[in-house]
């Protein structure tokens, strides 16, 4: 994929891609197990995410069993605006064992 931007042309690493702003029905962020719980920081989230859109019709892999079904978290505050709602949740400090990036 080349992007033309307004002074330079920009080779994608990706042939597709999944990230910046991402929208998904509630059910199809449910079908998928939602966003994978293993990674802390910045990065490979969204790339994670494109694998489990592409696997879910043919594979029942880890997207099944790491995401919202394994998702620990307080709620700190629920507050209405006026066109979303702010939720802010306490998922806790990322695991002494864990790297930046499972994959």
């Amino acid at each position: 994929m080349i992007l033309i931007g307004f002074f330079q042309v920009i080779r994608m690493l990706y042939k597709s891609l999944v990230g910046g702003v991402l929208s998904f029905r509630d059910k199809h962020f449910t079908k998928v197990n939602g966003y994978s719980n293993l990674y802390w920081g910045w990065g490979a989230e969204d790339d994670d995410m494109h694998k489990r859109l592409s696997l879910l019709k043919t594979s029942t892999t880890r997207y099944l069993k790491d995401g919202l079904n394994t998702l620990e978290y307080k709620l700190v505050e629920t507050r209405l605006e006026k066109l979303w709602t702010r939720i802010i949740a306490n998922v806790g400090d990322p695991p002494k064992n864990q790297t930046e990036n499972p994959l």
